[in-house]
């Protein structure tokens, strides 16, 4: 935290925030740094113009894979990408597109965007700590998506107690297991044929 403060004001830190939100594609993060970036008096249209620029660098490295994964030429690629360009021309919009480049894993832009780095004043030293603070977004975001899978399989889990406990009851009342039970077919996606084939669900 010292080194953030030390080399990054609030604003400059919430435009570089708002870019790595928006790379890392993190919900989560980019409302929480919206809402610190309103704090830190930025306005809607300094907001607007920190996410037109993280989002077409989103979009391009969307557009880098796409045209990777169906072997498009280089050359058509390029061209595509010099019609869409924003030339980030200050301080801050330069540390929003390098953290949406960082966020994305987009190399190609990342050079593009440190190449205009020095022209605004960031050091080495600028470089290495806004690179923590993206790295600490990131693992943010994926502790959160994280926390969704865990809070998903906790769910079906007790779920399945429920289940368990539900067709004890039944079996207990004088219901046979192959009789259809509540859950039956919410479960099983493969159709009405197999439905009791195994018991509940």
């Amino acid at each position: 935290m010292e080194n953030e403060r030390t080399y990054f004001n609030q604003i400059e830190k919430e435009y570089l925030a708002i870019g790595a939100s928006i790379g890392s594609g993190c919900l989560h993060c980019l409302d929480y740094h919206l809402k610190k970036a309103r704090s830190a008096r930025i306005t809607d249209s300094e907001i607007d113009t920190a996410l037109a620029i993280a989002e077409d660098i989103k979009q391009k490295t969307l557009d880098d894979l796409r045209n990777r994964a169906r072997n498009m030429n280089a050359e058509d690629g390029q061209k595509d990408q010099e019609d869409e360009e924003i030339l980030p021309t200050n301080k801050n919009k330069i540390l929003a597109a390098f953290g949406a480049a960082l966020g994305t894993n987009n190399s190609s832009e990342l050079k593009k965007v440190l190449n205009m780095a020095t022209n605004v004043g960031l050091t080495k030293a600028h470089i290495a700590v806004a690179s923590q603070i993206v790295r600490k977004i990131k693992k943010n975001a994926e502790d959160i998506c994280g926390k969704t899978v865990l809070d998903h399989f906790s769910y079906l889990d007790n779920m399945s107690e429920e289940v368990e406990a539900g067709a004890m009851c039944g079996f207990m009342n004088g219901q046979s297991k192959d009789e259809e039970s509540p859950c039956c077919g919410d479960v099983d996606d493969e159709g009405d044929e197999n439905k009791n084939q195994s018991g509940c669900c």
